[in-house]
């Protein structure tokens, strides 16, 4: 039975002086859901998952970094995977990651260059994977779709705001009527936290492939609207000019303002709640303002 230390600091720790060297200098982070991470001399990092589930749910995580292993994009590099114990050692990359408050203030030449970047990576992705080569890898969601989870945050719930219940309303109809496209093997997951750039805003490392899935690409690059409108324009016209395919801006547009209500209409205090309401007031200044 395959050991998970992603609970157990001191035996994380031991493995890891044990494979890195009594002299590395160690940097805890024990902030994670899933994974225990020890950044080793700021140049490589040992993840150690907390449970059996979450080491098999990131079995296609593995696989694609696997994959890229040789690629020239901005990802961690894998150097070891080990099943008993279970932990991943993987490059380090270092940078900053930004909020969307700050790139929004960004000047505009900047902001088109971090919208260019990111449809790079996305479009690079893209075309690395065919959706029948993860498909086998890929997880049954639980605990019902994320459309029921979307209506009973905003339909089933009432807002005591009347303005933000009907807009919970109208985007959950829109997200009802968007566009799903074909499929396409995507990160889901390209929001400021996964995405690191250095000093100058060049985009030097994505992180976080455990929300791979198969998408389309408004999906993928939805969340470049919390960026802004430059980014976001930035970051569709240049996938449509990689792909020579139109890029559907209404649909992503509609995912990520519907995921931002739901996430603020739950009722649930904390990050995902906070960000919500920062990027709804940002979008509806007049109706969350008014909250």
């Amino acid at each position: 039975m395959a050991g998970y230390y992603g609970n157990d600091i001191a035996k994380a720790m031991q493995i890891t002086r044990s494979l890195c060297g009594e002299q590395a200098q160690l940097r805890i982070n024990d902030d994670g859901y899933e994974n225990l991470v020890i950044v080793v001399n700021e140049c490589e990092l040992m993840r150690y998952p907390r449970s059996e589930e979450i080491w098999v749910r990131g079995g296609l995580e593995r696989y694609v970094l696997g994959r890229l292993r040789e690629s020239d994009m901005p990802v961690s590099r894998l150097i070891h995977v080990s099943d008993d114990p279970a932990y991943v050692r993987m490059t380090f990359l270092p940078g900053t990651m930004l909020d969307a408050s700050e790139v929004r203030n960004l000047p505009p030449d900047i902001q088109v260059r971090i919208g260019e970047q990111i449809a790079k990576f996305a479009f690079a992705l893209h075309s690395t994977f065919k959706p029948t080569e993860v498909r086998p890898l890929l997880r049954a969601a639980e605990g019902g779709t994320y459309t029921e989870y979307l209506r009973r945050v905003l339909v089933d719930r009432i807002d005591p705001n009347p303005a933000v219940d009907a807009l919970a309303k109208e985007f959950y109809e829109r997200w009802c009527q968007r566009k799903l496209g074909k499929g396409t093997v995507v990160h889901d997951d390209l929001h400021t936290g996964n995405l690191v750039f250095d000093a100058t805003y060049n985009l030097v490392g994505v992180l976080d492939f455990g929300a791979t899935c198969i998408g389309t690409p408004e999906q993928d690059l939805r969340q470049t609207y919390r960026l802004g409108p430059v980014v976001f324009e930035a970051a569709a016209a240049t996938y449509e000019r990689l792909s020579g395919v139109p890029f559907d801006r209404e649909t992503a547009i509609t995912w990520t303002v519907t995921q931002e209500l739901g996430a603020y209409c739950r009722e649930e205090d904390g990050v995902a709640h906070d960000r919500a309401q920062e990027n709804l007031l940002f979008w509806f200044p007049d109706i969350f303002l008014a909250t």
